[in-house]
């Protein structure tokens, strides 16, 4: 079937293919062909309500978290490095202990808490939620937003994570310092006031906020690779471009410069057509396939008014090689140091190609280096959360939570060649 991919009622142009596997392009020799490709970036209307509210906004369209969701979820290597990222910090899960002093140190000693372990188990399941939901955002938003319910009498009754779309910090007032007073949620929820640690009882229905500062940023945190947001964008962008290449022009092989002395036997616009459209299935049939390479093209000469002879059909090959090839070295050369940018070596990402195998004691090396080095600060913020629910259920202040690291090793000293360490 000849479908019209293309035309330019300005310039006459006309450009036919047969099927998605055609090989052949049509141009009319009387004009030149302008045809292009333009990307558009988009960002998504934000959906953040206000109704007689003024929170404040998030980014200079208050579309941070679509934006962000446009960014990372067109780059192929953010979704796996993030997740390896939010892995690292979860570590072996949640453990409680008490430190004790020791030789001048002080040592964290693991303790079995009888309360802490009680509000686990009544709330197993939403507390998995809450950790995952919260470091995926904390990895994502470099915020993450926990709601808390809790009883008449003041104990946890119900917890979520608040999507980033739906919660805005209110704008601070004279005498709040950096402390943030109140979020306002989109729906029917209105102004839920933030967490006291000094007054953990004093509301029932209260907002977390875990949030890596950036100076200058009173009210969000930043992410980690925030700085590299120009280079995803070039990188989605030249995806696009390879993309709508292939599917737009690049599979072309051949452009066909026909003579406008070809449609002298034809009597209307339509003849013309039937007859482009005729030399295009025969063309098409000729050159498209491995086992027709000895066919032969036979084409109609003409001669002008001064007997110079020429061609009613010119076919010319088109190189687009070149343009695949440079978009696609650009795409390796981003790729290369891509896990940088989420703060997570290249190993360890899996995102390292070329470089050989590393050994088991240089990627050992690099997992408990990352875990030493890069997980303490957002496992901090994760574990607010706990501290608040210790506070608010009256649980012993000196019994305090962590997470356990899980450390490479080897098979001599675990058959599993992993153990967990706090």
């Amino acid at each position: 079937m000849v479908e019209e991919l293309y035309t330019n009622s300005t310039d006459e142009i006309k450009v036919y293919s047969l099927d998605t596997d055609s090989q052949v392009m049509m141009v009319d020799r009387s004009v030149s062909s302008k045809v292009g490709q333009s990307f558009v970036f988009d960002d998504p209307q934000n959906r953040f309500g206000r109704g007689n509210v003024s929170p404040v906004r998030w980014g200079q369209f208050d579309n941070f978290p679509q934006w962000v969701n446009a960014t990372l979820g067109n780059d192929p290597d953010a979704m796996p490095t993030l997740d390896k990222c939010a892995n690292f910090i979860l570590g072996g899960g949640v453990y409680f202990y008490k430190e004790q002093f020791e030789n001048d140190k002080i040592i964290k000693v693991p303790t079995i808490d009888k309360n802490w372990y009680n509000f686990i188990d009544k709330f197993d399941e939403p507390l998995d939620d809450l950790l995952d939901d919260s470091t995926n955002d904390f990895c994502w938003y470099g915020n993450y937003f926990a709601e808390f319910v809790l009883t008449r009498n003041y104990k946890v009754f119900d917890f979520q994570i608040v999507d980033p779309h739906d919660i805005r910090p209110m704008p601070l007032k004279r005498g709040d310092g950096r402390r943030i007073r109140e979020y306002h949620i989109s729906g029917n929820k209105g102004t839920v006031p933030a967490f006291d640690p000094k007054n953990p009882r004093k509301c029932n229905h209260f907002i977390i906020h875990g949030r890596k500062r950036v100076a200058g940023n009173k009210y969000f945190g930043v992410p980690i690779w925030y700085g590299s947001s120009a280079e995803l964008k070039l990188k989605k962008l030249v995806l696009e471009a390879q993309i709508a290449g292939l599917e737009n022009g690049w599979s072309i092989k051949y452009q066909l410069e026909i003579h406008e002395d070809f449609y002298d036997d034809c009597g209307t616009p339509k003849e013309e057509e039937a007859k482009r459209k005729k030399l295009v299935k025969e063309l098409n049939d000729l050159m498209r396939g491995v086992d027709r390479t000895n066919n032969v093209l036979v084409t109609r000469l003409f001669r002008d008014h001064l007997g110079k002879v020429y061609s009613g059909v010119n076919v010319k090959a088109i190189n687009n090689t070149l343009i695949d090839k440079a978009a696609s070295n650009l795409i390796a050369l981003k790729t290369a140091g891509a896990s940088a940018r989420y703060g997570l070596d290249a190993v360890l990402a899996g995102t390292e190609n070329g470089g050989g195998m590393n050994s088991g004691a240089d990627t050992r090396a690099k997992m408990n280096y990352h875990t030493a080095i890069n997980t303490p600060r957002p496992r901090k913020a994760i574990l607010k959360i706990f501290k608040a629910i210790g506070l608010i259920e009256g649980f012993d202040t000196s019994v305090k939570s962590g997470f356990r690291d899980v450390y490479l090793t080897t098979t001599d000293n675990d058959p599993k060649g992993i153990q967990n360490a706090i």
